[in-house]
């Protein structure tokens, strides 16, 4: 089926939300990539804010190491005391303290770890003694921790995003932070040491006047690109408080450093100043404080600016997902009313036209407007008056013409001479009324055909013109109009009014076809009780078969679940299936309703009855549907069947060939008698065999133990009954005319759908072996032992109308899937409920979970096997009680033997006994110790 015909089938709420649908995934795609979008820019700049407070701490480090430094260099260079060196180790201790939070919350975040480690342990050898040795030795020992610092805090740049900042303001005071001023205290500090002639030879760059110079060059290029940079943030910021904040720190950064050039500059280029002196000292630590104090004034303006922006994007994500939200209400609001504007027209046609086809003459629709549908409506109400205007005056004529012809009768008793003029003007009257009614036939088919062809010609034109969704309903009006056709049809045609034999009126039709217009006819009466209706199952295909019948009695169905369902759900299945070569249709309705008792499913077939009498006063009807539907069902060669649960709700299932052959008047399905006890069912019983007087004695034996019997006269016949009815028990005819029984047998156990069902043979000969072997559950021998045969279909046929008497758990303990699932599915088809382990540690876990009432232990398995499994549960005392039968294929030895004797109930050796012996004692041993009849 193409996505035309499909969309075809949509209703107009179904179609306007598959539109909505459509509208609705590129607008949530687009939406979602924004929000993604701004979610990674709102991580990018957060990412950025950890940087910057990890390089703040990280800047203070830096600066006090550098001043650190200097003191420790002089003291090992000059060889005297000096008193400031506690007080900048205290202050690099000071620093290191607070970095080492934020590299606890951030560290792994910017790949921090391996170099603060190194820093860590350089600064714990320094701090211990950053006085040993050599100046040399100690300079290189700075030296490197210093060079990991720096490392450190391009480290940060590089993995928090701050050297990607995409914005000016932001990018340049970043550029302050993370480069320029660190850059400006290495040089400053480097001036320090070249001054005081400090820095080692091997580390000099040149004589130390002209390396003087050149870091001095190296300074003033520094200010002049950090001075830039901080007045290019504040043009292109639309921060306007960046200014004055920066501003003084840097001015007087920028003053200390002037001063720190020029006295340094005329330090190198005067020849008789002496370098070195505590004043020059002073100007350059002065510089290095101020750039200190301009990175903490920085540092925390960035994250301001980062801040900003991330409640910038917050607010802008808020804002595109509430305009995307209000965009699609408006959307649904006008899709809403656009709809409703198209499909109220067509839907109160539709219904105007239902009810006129159910006898409502004086409906009328509302017809304004030149419209296509507006023109249908006004043909709708032209031809409505005329059935109403046909109507009044047909029964005008009847009742004129009845009196007259009463008073013709009554002349005819007071004069015999006038009778034959009566009776002419009687012949007259009656011709007269089958002219009238031949002239009303006409009138009135001709307005009701205008509404035929106009909905044909609008549906073509409308498949023409690409307008796909007014097609649907145009072919509902269209239908409906036919049937109000032929309902005039049957009314009019007084020559068809006559009793007759029932027939088949066989024709080919599609089966989506007859699902499609049932699912039309029956959506407003499910809607009437708030259900929810649900068609599933594979409707191709066409059936040759009665359309009307069929029709009928699957609308009968569906109908009653409306009608005793209410807020629950019901359900069409379509299912085919192959029975002896011939094509079955399964129909089956399922709903949620009140439910069937037990004892009322006996009666539910039987005409003029329902379930109870509650039941009709409640809910109506005359309780003649079902037996109707189910001859109708039985003369096409199938049966209606029903299953069902007190309110758990019920299944209905219609069964008809989808090829009806005409020369079969009944067919053999119909054949089969199906006789219903008048107490509660307790199961069902197949009866195959060809005997009559057997088959009723089983018929009444078994009715009267409350057993429903569906009896069979062929093998074939059997088998199909068999796949239709699934029986609880089969009892079956060893000698039948047209197979023989054994064969039969072999074809039920070979049908993995029937394979289960236990089957008791009747046979003149004692043959168990043979029946054993077949799959065969029990025999009786001919003539049948009434009580052997209720006590053996009892066996089979167990109910437990009782809910508090629960049956046991049977705990079925074996590592082979196949054996296991095979003892499970007896046992759960017995009646039992059933827990299963796959190994003896599995089987001890269960045990304990819940105690089971019987066990069935294999002895070889995994891990565990069945006598490690009996010790440990003889070993609790809790368990040591619980029966076990051992079930095992093994060769048991002397000694296996005597280990199970105490522990094991019973040994069930496989291939050891005779197959009657041992399914004698398996019988024996679960009656015993489960209280619910025989295993197999």
């Amino acid at each position: 089926m193409g996505i035309r015909p499909r969309i075809n089938r949509l209703r107009y709420p179904e179609k306007f939300l598959l539109i909505s649908l459509l509208f609705l995934l590129p607008l949530a795609v687009t939406m979602g990539f924004m929000v993604a979008e701004q979610n990674v820019r709102i991580r990018f700049a957060q990412k950025e804010i950890a940087g910057t407070e990890y390089l703040h701490a990280l800047n203070e480090v830096y600066l006090a190491t550098l001043l650190h430094r200097h003191e420790a260099m002089r003291a090992l260079s000059l060889g005297i005391t000096v008193e400031s060196l506690p007080r900048t180790k205290l202050r690099v201790e000071t620093a290191m303290a607070a970095l080492r939070p934020l590299q606890a919350d951030y560290g792994e975040r910017l790949r921090t770890e391996a170099l603060f480690q190194r820093i860590e342990a350089g600064w714990e050898v320094l701090r211990s003694d950053d006085l040993r040795g050599s100046a040399l030795e100690g300079y290189e020992r700075y030296q490197q921790l210093i060079d990991d610092q720096r490392a450190l805090i391009a480290t940060v740049g590089d993995y928090s995003n701050l050297i990607l900042d995409p914005d000016l303001d932001s990018y340049y005071m970043m550029d302050a932070v993370l480069l320029r001023l660190p850059e400006a205290q290495a040089i400053m500090a480097r001036i320090l040491l070249v001054n005081e002639g400090l820095v080692p030879l091997p580390y000099l760059l040149a004589e130390r006047r002209t390396e003087l110079v050149m870091q001095l060059s190296l300074l003033r290029a520094n200010r002049e690109t950090l001075r830039r940079n901080l007045e290019t943030a504040y043009t292109h910021t639309a921060w306007t408080q960046l200014r004055p904040l920066l501003a003084p720190e840097e001015e007087q950064y920028l003053a200390l450093v002037d001063a720190m050039i020029a006295q340094y500059q005329e330090a190198a280029t005067a020849p008789n100043r002496l370098v070195g002196t505590r004043e020059l000292v002073n100007a350059g630590q002065m510089a290095m404080e101020g750039s200190a104090r301009l990175s903490a004034t920085t540092a925390p303006a960035l994250e301001t600016l980062l801040a900003a922006r991330i409640n910038a994007l917050r607010q802008r994500q808020s804002f595109t997902v509430a305009f995307s939200l209000l965009l699609l209400l408006a959307a649904y609001a006008t899709g809403i009313r656009l709809m409703r504007s198209i499909s109220g027209p067509l839907n109160e046609l539709l219904r105007a036209t239902q009810r006129l086809a159910g006898g409502d003459l004086a409906v009328q629709v509302h017809a304004t407007g030149q419209s296509e549908v507006a023109r249908v409506g006004q043909a709708f109400n032209q031809m409505a008056q005329e059935v109403r205007t046909g109507r009044d005056l047909l029964e005008q004529r009847v009742l004129e013409r009845t009196q007259a012809l009463a008073n013709t009768t009554r002349a005819a008793e007071e004069a015999r001479i006038n009778a034959e003029e009566a009776r002419a003007a009687a012949e007259e009257a009656t011709k007269a009324k089958s002219i009238f009614l031949a002239n009303m036939s006409h009138e009135l088919r001709t307005p009701l055909n205008a509404i035929i062809g106009y909905a044909e010609m609008l549906e073509e034109e409308a498949e023409d013109l690409g307008y796909d969704d007014f097609a649907p309903d145009l072919h509902k009006i269209r239908t409906a109009g036919r049937q109000l056709l032929a309902l005039i049809n049957d009314v009019l045609d007084i020559s068809k009014i006559e009793a007759g034999r029932m027939e088949l009126h066989l024709d080919r039709f599609a089966l989506s076809t007859m699902i499609h217009d049932v699912t039309s006819t029956i959506e407003p009466l499910v809607a009437n009780n708030n259900n929810r209706f649900v068609v599933s199952g594979d409707i191709s295909g066409t059936l040759y078969n009665d359309l009307t019948r069929l029709r009928q009695s699957l609308l009968n169905l569906l109908s009653n679940a409306a009608k005793f369902t209410a807020n629950g759900k019901i359900t069409l299945e379509i299912e085919n299936q192959n029975i002896n070569g011939v094509e079955y249709l399964y129909l089956r309705v399922h709903d949620t309703g009140i439910g069937i008792a037990q004892e009322q499913l006996g009666q539910l077939f039987r005409e003029f009855t329902q379930g109870d009498a509650s039941t009709t006063r409640k809910y109506g009807g005359t309780g003649l549907g079902l037996a109707l539907s189910r001859r109708f069902c039985q003369m096409m060669g199938g049966d209606i069947t029903v299953s069902s649960r007190p309110d758990e709700g019920s299944t209905f299932t219609i069964v008809v060939p989808r090829e009806v052959r005409p020369e079969e008047a009944v067919a053999h399905l119909v054949a089969a008698s199906d006789v219903v006890p008048n107490g509660p069912v307790r199961g069902t019983v197949l009866v195959i065999d060809d005997d009559p007087a057997t088959s009723e004695l089983l018929q009444r034996t078994l009715s009267r133990e409350g057993l429903r019997v569906v009896t069979a006269i062929s093998g074939a016949e059997g088998l199909a009954r068999a796949r239709i009815v699934r029986p609880d028990v089969i009892t079956l005819d060893v000698l039948l005319r047209d197979a023989d029984g054994w064969q039969i047998l072999a074809a039920l156990k070979a049908d993995p759908e029937l394979a289960n069902i236990p089957v008791v043979m009747l046979t003149i000969l004692d043959e168990r072996s043979t029946g054993f072997s077949l799959g065969a559950a029990d025999y009786l021998t001919k003539p049948v032992d009434r009580r052997r045969l209720i006590e053996l279909v009892g066996r089979y046929c167990t109910t437990n109308d009782d809910s508090s008497n629960e049956p046991p758990t049977v705990l079925v303990v074996e590592d082979d899937d196949t054996t296991r699932e095979i003892l499970c599915r007896t046992l759960d088809q017995a009646g039992w409920q059933t827990h299963e382990a796959a190994n003896g540690r599995l089987g001890l876990e269960a045990v304990a979970a819940a105690r089971p009432g019987l066990i069935l232990l294999d002895l070889m398995m995994p891990e565990l096997d069945g006598f490690g499994f009996l010790n440990e549960l003889r070993s609790n005392v809790e368990w040591m009680h619980i029966p076990v039968i051992v079930v095992t294929a093994m060769d048991l030895t002397h000694e296996d033997r005597m280990l199970l004797t105490a522990s094991a109930q019973r040994v069930i050796q496989k291939g050891a006994y005779e197959r009657d012996q041992l399914l004698g004692e398996v019988r024996t041993l679960v009656a015993r110790y489960t209280r619910q009849g025989p295993l197999l």
